[in-house]
């Protein structure tokens, strides 16, 4: 099969929240990979900053030329995501090593989470760390990611002790040598509506009040940096104490 990306109309917004001096989080969105994500990065001395940015500035070249490399072969879905993961691993490596060349000895990385879309109808969603990827379809919300986080761990693992901090990542781009992302591929239909968003955002709204938000989008069928901007505004007054990156994609019909 050749590579075709399905066709999505997007909004997307950041925002340093009531809290902190600057924004750590990125976003990316490629139209001709359909290809979306969004980073939150971790590191002092800026480092938080430079590895979001990065990652969603490298990712996206170095799927271009891998795809460029396999033009004249036709794919299956499972061998783009085998390139998608491999250029996640290259990017991981990229952020580690500019990581080890600072100056300080605080280690730099960041989260990153998203999908390649395919006309396929399939969407490949990979994840790592605590930026979450939701799915809302027929006024059902489903978190398509699981948060690796200690806490997330603490909860797989029957709750036993005190609740560990909810922001404690066990993985990162860039935070080790080597990273291991989630994969799910799921099926994308055209009245799904997506939203890739930063911890700012999840953290401060419960998944009941998120799908009441975006069931009031789909009633009113406002335009989608409304949206944006209402689920900024709901997390900021719920007390804004992080970055908060959100991204909303919905599919276009299929072609036949």
């Amino acid at each position: 099969m050749t590579f075709l990306p399905l066709p999505v109309e997007i909004a997307a917004a950041s925002d340093v929240g009531r809290v902190r001096s600057h924004n750590e989080d990125a976003y990316l969105a490629e139209h001709d990979l359909g290809l979306f994500a969004v980073a939150d990065g971790v590191g002092g001395h800026g480092g938080g900053a430079d590895a979001s940015q990065l990652a969603v500035s490298e990712l996206p070249k170095l799927l271009r030329t891998t795809l460029s490399m396999q033009s004249n072969k036709d794919l299956s879905d499972p061998e783009f995501q085998a390139l998608l993961d491999g250029a996640l691993d290259v990017v991981n490596a990229q952020v580690y090593a500019a990581g080890a060349a600072m100056v300080s000895s605080a280690r730099m990385g960041t989260t990153l989470t998203g999908g390649i879309f395919l006309n396929s109808g399939n969407a490949m969603i990979f994840n790592v760390g605590d930026s979450r990827t939701y799915r809302y379809r027929n006024q059902t919300l489903e978190c398509i990611t699981k948060d690796q986080s200690w806490y997330q761990s603490w909860l797989d693992s029957g709750q036993y002790g005190a609740a560990p901090p909810r922001n404690v990542i066990l993985q990162g781009i860039g935070l080790d040598e080597h990273v291991v992302p989630d994969w799910v591929v799921t099926d994308c239909q055209a009245n799904d509506l997506w939203l890739m968003c930063s911890d700012g955002l999840s953290d401060k709204i419960t998944d009941a009040k998120l799908a009441e938000l975006l069931d009031e989008h789909q009633s009113d069928n406002s335009p989608l940096n409304s949206l944006c901007a209402t689920l900024i505004a709901v997390a900021n007054d719920a007390g804004g104490d992080d970055n908060i990156t959100v991204l909303l994609l919905k599919p276009q019909p299929l072609e036949a």
